[in-house]
């Protein structure tokens, strides 16, 4: 969750999708992942203040 109402702007390693947030701060937004390794830049803008987190996560297409 970020500030209600923020700009979010939720970057992956090919793609990039903007999102705003809800009242609560809630938001969601879609990004393709590649096979591996992915670090997910999530940067929130509001009212001047920009805060800036990194999530990695491992994707693997087998089905287990």
């Amino acid at each position: 969750t970020t500030v209600p109402e923020a700009i979010v702007v939720i970057e992956g390693e090919s793609t990039e999708t903007v999102a705003v947030a809800n009242t609560q701060g809630a938001y969601a937004g879609k990004i393709s992942l590649g096979e591996g390794k992915n670090d997910i830049v999530i940067t929130s803008y509001a009212k001047g203040n920009v805060q800036t987190q990194t999530v990695r996560v491992y994707f693997t297409p087998e089905d287990f």
